[in-house]
């Protein structure tokens, strides 16, 4: 009984090599791209509802009369500008509430940002009441 001995690689061998590799190599690079995108997507929105929660904790912090339109800029946090995130607050006095001279502000706060060009958005709202 005698063996061939099998000395390198065959033409053919070499050509099916390489479409496989070159199929499955794009499978993996658009794989690893989407895992990267939602990574970041989480990144992003982690980051957004904590820059949400320092703003209303600001909110919290600050005087009834000192939460008013004019004055918002002195509620966002000041990382904000290096992160990419844009926020935008808006504070309403006018609730219509029974009996209410204005003892109830609403304010809201929507903060967006941008992944593969595709903007995301997320809306916080939260009540001052004057003590």
């Amino acid at each position: 009984m005698k063996i061939k001995k099998a000395n390198g690689f065959v033409g053919i061998d070499m050509a099916v090599t390489l479409v496989a590799i070159m199929a499955f190599s794009g499978l993996i690079i658009s794989l690893m791209y989407y895992n990267y995108l939602s990574n970041v997507k989480l990144k992003k929105n982690a980051l957004s509802t904590i820059y949400l929660t320092e703003v209303f904790e600001n909110v919290g912090i600050a005087n009834y009369e000192d939460v008013t339109q004019e004055n918002v800029n002195n509620l966002i946090p000041s990382t904000l500008a290096k992160d990419n995130y844009e926020i935008d607050i808006k504070v309403d006095n006018n609730l219509n509430l029974s009996q209410s001279n204005n003892i109830v502000k609403k304010i809201t706060a929507v903060i967006s940002y941008t992944i593969n060009n595709k903007e995301y958005q997320y809306t916080m709202e939260r009540l001052k009441v004057k003590e």
